[in-house]
């Protein structure tokens, strides 16, 4: 019985003809389960319990399932054909493909890049989110171009992009504020900054706003004064760091 409806053999539902029924015993082990042989009308035979006979009759085997969601994914991605992420716009769809550090397989969309003009297949995932913006030709100048920058950079152990004030905390500082760490054994908010390879201790306070006001202060003292001596050092370089905040 399923939903008030008394399944036969030789019936048909929707996209489903029940051949035969069996029972197998449940994961407990003790309660026993109905289970139909059924063909689709695609021509794939499979076995479906009792209680999903009604539930699938016209979405058919998992088969036809899953090309009907495939189907469906594929029309909502090429939905955003036309679309401009960063340089890219998206071109076409280019199919399913697995994506790396994910389950299953995504739709990937073709792409044009406005920098090189080149094509590439990107995941959609990626294109919605952000996470690209350009094609791996572009990324990997622009990223040696970044490795480049650093070198030409550092000076005696420092960074003039790492000293910047604007450079954003670490993904493991935990209190909001750069230079500034919670001692648990204390209970207080120490201040540090690094500086040639060196690390200085600030002090510790019981409010936060006093430990980043000690931050603030050494960083324009210390970093200011490294920041001001490298712009005048090395003023092309300093020209292309500039350049690259924009």
């Amino acid at each position: 019985m399923a939903q008030g409806v008394w399944l036969q053999a030789g019936d048909t539902y929707g996209k489903l003809t029940l051949l035969s029924c069996e029972y197998r015993p449940g994961k407990s082990g003790k309660r026993t389960r109905k289970f139909w042989n059924c063909r689709c009308s695609c021509g794939n035979e499979f076995q479906i319990s009792g209680q999903n006979v009604l539930r699938y009759q016209d979405r058919g085997c998992p088969d036809c399932r899953e090309k009907a969601k495939r189907h469906a994914i594929e029309e909502s991605a090429r939905s955003h054909i036309g679309e401009q992420v960063g340089s890219l716009t998206i071109t076409d769809f280019a199919g399913f493909y697995p994506a790396k550090g994910q389950k299953g397989v995504h739709p990937f969309m073709w792409c044009k890049c406005s920098q090189c003009g080149s094509e590439t297949e990107v995941a959609l995932s990626k294109l919605i989110n952000n996470h690209v913006k350009e094609c791996r030709a572009c990324q990997g100048k622009h990223l040696q171009t970044g490795h480049d920058l650093l070198k030409e950079a550092a000076v005696g152990g420092s960074s003039a992009v790492h000293c910047s004030p604007n450079r954003k905390r670490n993904k493991n500082n935990t209190t909001g504020v750069k230079g500034v760490s919670f001692n648990a054994r204390s209970g207080k908010y120490r201040a540090y900054i690094n500086f040639q390879r060196k690390q200085y201790h600030l002090g510790e306070y019981v409010k936060l706003e006093d430990a980043a006001a000690a931050r603030k202060t050494a960083e324009e003292e210390i970093h200011g004064r490294f920041l001001e001596w490298y712009a005048a050092e090395f003023p092309g370089a300093w020209a292309k760091i500039q350049k690259s905040k924009k």
